[in-house]
């Protein structure tokens, strides 16, 4: 008994923890070139991605999920979101995020070697539901700094 109430316990404080976050929108510096020259500055919320060029992309927020970024990597306790109205919008440099197949859901998720506030953020849009590196929906993977105004 006392197990299931710990395990109540749990469940209710990260449903909590989740609703707290959600309403809050962060701007995302991007690491790497490919983040660069893609997206640009990034800023996410729940409902809404928003790229440099001020394109952006309608969310409704999914579930956690346990995710395996790298083929052969470890799995991350990653959140799951939906893009309402699919999209490939033209980016920064002429880029997508997808090569021209419509973005339908975003999986986002903090670096597991800091989980800071500011812990490096990771987004990985996906065409469709095989929410797995390398499937034919996975379109790439770009990396984010949010403690960088």
């Amino acid at each position: 008994m006392r197990e299931l109430l710990l395990a109540f316990a749990v469940s209710s404080f990260s449903a909590t923890a989740v609703a707290q976050t959600a309403t809050v929108s962060e701007s995302w510096a991007p690491v790497g070139h490919l983040a660069q020259t893609t997206t640009g500055r990034v800023t996410f919320s729940p409902t809404e991605i928003t790229f440099q060029n001020g394109k952006s992309l309608p969310l409704t927020q999914g579930a956690q999920m346990l995710f395996r970024p790298e083929v052969k990597g470890k799995k991350v306790t990653a959140d799951l979101f939906r893009v309402t109205q699919p999209d490939d919008p033209v980016l920064e440099n002429g880029s997508k995020l997808c090569r021209g197949k419509p973005v339908a859901y975003l999986i986002v998720w903090k670096s597991d070697k800091t989980a800071t506030a500011a812990a490096p953020r990771n987004l990985a849009p996906f065409s469709g539901t095989k929410f797995s590196a390398g499937s034919p929906d996975d379109c790439g993977h770009y990396t984010y700094d949010a403690g960088r105004p």
